[in-house]
């Protein structure tokens, strides 16, 4: 009979994968689950050109839109594990997907595994310069004395923005009357047009008007204040522990991809977002990367879904 030991010496060794191996060999195809033109496909595209160059494949973008990103995301879900087939989406519509139990036809997390959380955007919470609101404490002192007054811009019923939204309120002990929009411009239109009192923006979507002094930044909604409005402070130094609302965007492979392969994407799209030209495409972009580990991705995620599935228990939000 073998010892412990002599069998531990005698039983093969764990595969190695190495980061070359792992890489895929035939075209990807990149889903991207919005329409052309926007920060969603830009991003898919520098991901592509680069690991296209990287891997010396053809990596293709595959506008499939439709059901806020979840068309997309199922086509990718059951794919096969080898890297030809990706996904490039917003975490938090998945998030925001699973705290709602929403009917996807696939499991958050096990069906997708995060590989990397590639861009990150800056929040800011704006009202309209010409409005009432002079500060962050105007309009919480205002919500506060009117309940349900406060009309607050969201792209979207049972979005992460709105439910964002929700979560401000509730941390801040107010109620608001949340008003859905199909997307941040339409409301963004609204919000300069002073049929919004105040609404969540992209840094990239607001900052031209904060510039030109047709909105006002009240609170950055990121964990760190934003370059280009230095002397506005974020939620957390208002009062707010741990509070921001994420915009980002990430990749995602199908769920039957081994954990190695997993691994070396990370590892390569992270090194594609340092190169020159993606740095000068975030930096006219007004994003960030990140350095996140998959695991730290899916940790992210786990946590995130946590948060909205229980502000949206609180605020009673359900899908229609």
């Amino acid at each position: 009979m073998r010892t412990g030991l002599a069998a531990a010496i005698a039983a093969p060794l764990p595969q190695i994968v190495s980061a070359q191996d792992a890489r895929p060999t035939r075209p990807v195809t990149l889903v991207c689950p919005y329409p052309a033109g926007g920060l969603g496909d830009s991003t898919a595209r520098t991901l592509a050109k680069g690991l296209g160059e990287l891997w010396k494949v053809p990596v293709v973008v595959d506008n499939k839109s439709g059901a806020t990103g979840m068309i997309g995301a199922a086509t990718v879900a059951k794919g096969p594990g080898d890297g030809t087939l990706l996904l490039c989406m917003l975490p938090e519509a998945l998030s925001v997907a699973k705290a709602l139990n929403a009917p996807l036809g696939f499991e958050v997390i096990t069906d997708l595994q995060p590989v990397a959380l590639s861009v990150v955007s800056g929040c800011v919470l704006g009202v309209n310069a010409k409005g009432r609101f002079r500060s962050y404490q105007d309009l919480v002192d205002h919500a506060r004395a009117n309940p349900g007054s406060l009309n607050f811009g969201v792209q979207g019923t049972g979005s992460a923005f709105h439910l964002a939204a929700e979560r401000w309120a509730l941390a801040e002990n107010i109620r608001i009357t949340t008003v859905p929009y199909k997307g941040g411009a339409p409301a963004l239109t609204d919000l300069l047009g002073g049929q919004l009192d105040a609404m969540f923006l992209a840094t990239s979507l607001g900052l031209p008007y904060f510039q030109s002094k047709q909105l006002r930044p009240v609170a950055i909604a990121s964990r760190e204040r934003i370059e280009d409005l230095r002397d506005v402070r974020t939620l957390i130094e208002l009062g707010l522990p741990d509070f921001e609302v994420p915009i980002t965007l990430g990749v995602f492979a199908p769920g039957a991809t081994p954990q190695p392969r997993v691994q070396a994407l990370n590892k390569d799209m992270r090194q594609v977002m340092h190169e020159t030209e993606a740095r000068t495409w975030m930096q006219k972009n007004l994003v960030s990367t990140t350095e996140l580990s998959d695991v730290a991705f899916r940790e992210r995620m786990v946590r995130e879904i946590a948060v909205f599935t229980e502000v949206a228990a609180r605020s009673n939000i359900k899908l229609s």
